[in-house]
């Protein structure tokens, strides 16, 4: 159910040189680019995706973290010295 309106992709010389070998253009053109935009999409829309990347890049920090964190109840006080002053960030 292809739209008739909807151009083909156009590619360059170099695009098109590098589209044969890995073919990211194409398949970013025919995947994402070539669906028309809804008419009730709004700027509402962008706060899910930023919520999901404030939550990858709480999970991704907290996995680096707790590789310095000792949970334990004698040493659970240096460890968090140590990362406040020994790990570079």
């Amino acid at each position: 159910m292809a739209n008739k309106d909807i151009k083909p992709l156009k590619l360059g010389v170099v695009t098109g040189w590098i589209d044969e070998r890995l073919p990211v253009f194409s398949y970013v053109y025919e995947h994402l680019a070539q669906y028309r935009t809804p008419k009730n999409l709004s700027y509402f829309w962008n706060f899910g995706s930023l919520a999901g990347i404030a939550l990858v890049i709480q999970i991704v920090t907290g996995i680096f973290l707790s590789m310095h964190y000792t949970p334990h109840a004698d040493h659970a006080f240096d460890s968090v010295e140590h990362i406040m002053r020994d790990v570079n960030y």
